[in-house]
């Protein structure tokens, strides 16, 4: 990458303090990782990694015990699991495993975010060097690594945070038009999905519709953002028929289908119920629900609460904040088509806060982490559009600060936990 010339705004020993604060969350993300390494084997993370390592070795991404390529046998796809069958066919152990698995969820996050922060230097704030944005994107990665509510899915091999780096990936591209393809933008949003997590779609399908709504693309882009966002399930599915042959293939897609309707009972057909098959269906008041001792949501602390509640609402409030503060200012199909991404976003996460909070019967902190990873990315790219944008020495300085915060605290923390060498 080319160097660019130093900017005006690049205030002198900047780039020393960032760097200080970021080799503060680096120390913090090696105590919060270290601290679940040796953790018992959670029963998805397992079979994620089975099947990745049965697709290496057999080539049918399936639990050997279940039919080929069975999708009721993983809830994620290759693309975001294979890491952790790769370090597994290596013999590496649980622990290796799940540093593999942390590593590539790390470089899936970091992508987007170095591409976000090249893009604001080329036009906003230009650093010294490829370093320089390097550093940036470094400090906002430990960032968002610290302050995810369920951190354990960034090495347990789960696919809910290599799927949100497709998912940003493609959002990036959607929005840097001039530089990338609605093809490669709605085929990375696809590959989050279909070679992901499926409940991405929440976020796919509104991406999907709002552009074709509000941005009345040709028929010939219409048509490229089909294909880029189905791209992925329909090589998939070619794959499966080539590999098992054409009745297999049919099988393949009977469950498939059925996998569907098997999703839509669990998240509809049990509507109040608790975690414990022996009780009686709650109420369907929320306030019944959020003091419930048999849901999750009732055990986890306050501030672990604050985080759910924000990161759920985030980007609708953003949403609503920017719609009010433009009101007047274009017509409204125009500023739909210039905030179509973000108001994807707002409904995929109100969708799942109406299921988390009335419609789950178990209120797993863990079956919301794709919109609480939207929400959180979110608040994240709004920061760093905030950060590198302004032109305050002084506001630059305040916002690092306060992002930087709480690193102090947890790295304290994790000090005095488990001290520099490990026990």
């Amino acid at each position: 990458m080319k160097s660019l010339p130093a900017a005006k705004n690049d205030p002198s020993g900047f780039m020393g303090w960032l760097m200080c604060l970021t080799l503060l969350g680096i120390l913090n993300m090696i105590f919060i990782v270290k601290s679940g390494l040796k953790a018992p084997y959670f029963v998805d993370e397992s079979n994620f990694i089975k099947c990745a390592q049965h697709f290496l070795s057999q080539g049918i991404y399936s639990l050997p015990e279940y039919p080929p390529f069975n999708p009721t046998s993983t809830t994620a796809g290759l693309p975001t699991t294979f890491p952790g069958g790769v370090a597994a066919v290596f013999g590496f152990d649980m622990v290796g495993i799940r540093i593999v698995s942390f590593l590539f969820s790390f470089f899936m996050i970091g992508i987007p975010t170095f591409m976000v922060v090249n893009a604001k230097s080329q036009s906003h704030f230009s650093f010294k060097s490829f370093w320089g944005e390097f550093l940036w994107s470094l400090f906002f990665l430990t960032f968002f690594f610290s302050y995810l509510p369920y951190i354990e899915g960034s090495y347990q091999s789960l696919g809910e945070v290599p799927s949100a780096g497709y998912l940003a990936i493609g959002l990036v591209m959607l929005s840097d038009k001039k530089n990338f393809s609605r093809v490669w933008g709605f085929g990375f949003v696809g590959v989050s999905i279909w070679g992901g997590k499926f409940i991405n779609a929440a976020f796919g399908f509104p991406l999907l519709f709002f552009y074709l709504t509000f941005c009345s693309p040709s028929k010939k882009e219409a048509i490229k953002a089909g294909l880029g966002f189905f791209g992925f399930q329909i090589l998939w599915t070619l794959f499966i028929f080539l590999r098992l042959g054409w009745q297999g293939g049919l099988d393949w897609l009977s469950s498939y289908f059925g996998m569907f309707v098997q999703l839509g009972s669990f998240s509809l057909g049990s509507f109040g119920h608790t975690s414990d098959p022996l009780t009686q269906p709650t109420s369907h008041s929320l306030f019944v629900r959020l003091h419930d001792p048999h849901l999750e949501w009732a055990g986890n602390p306050l501030i672990l609460k604050i985080k759910i509640v924000l990161f759920l609402f985030f980007p609708a409030l953003l949403f609503i904040c920017k719609f009010v503060k433009s009101s007047g200012m274009k017509p409204v199909k125009t500023w739909f088509a210039d905030n179509y991404i973000l108001g994807a976003l707002s409904v995929g996460n109100i969708a799942f806060a109406i299921w988390y909070f009335f419609l789950h019967p178990y209120m797993f902190i863990r079956h919301v982490q794709p919109a609480l990873l939207v929400g959180l990315g979110t608040l994240c790219y709004y920061l760093l559009d905030l950060v590198l944008t302004t032109k305050s020495t002084f506001t630059k300085y305040l916002l690092t600060s306060f992002m930087a915060a709480g690193f102090v605290g947890k790295v304290v923390k994790g000090i005095r936990l488990n001290g520099f060498i490990g026990r």
